[in-house]
């Protein structure tokens, strides 16, 4: 990420919820720099692996992921840096 450090957009009143940071890049040129294509399953497999077994598997529209973020946001269910760590480690490997 270090290389949008200087294209960071302004910040969105649900960034702390989201966990988001606003890049003023477009999704094409953000998806053409990617190095790693991660399949939402995939990474709902892997989750699930590290013991966050009570995700939904698709979220019905806007109001049901902003409900989601609130909740999980407020039962503190976010990864910890080890735990990105060992996320990032685990999508890199083969199934």
């Amino acid at each position: 990420m270090e290389k949008y450090d200087a294209l960071r957009g302004p910040e969105n009143h649900r960034q702390l919820i989201e966990c988001a940071v606003n890049v003023l890049v477009t999704p094409e040129d953000f998806t053409r720099s990617a190095i790693l294509s991660l399949d939402v399953g995939r990474s709902i497999d892997v989750l699930t692996y590290m013991g966050f077994d009570t995700l939904p598997p698709r979220l019905n529209g806007r109001d049901s992921l902003r409900s989601s973020l609130e909740e999980s946001y407020d039962a503190r269910q976010r990864l910890n840096l080890e735990q990105l760590r060992i996320y990032n480690r685990l999508v890199q490997e083969e199934e």
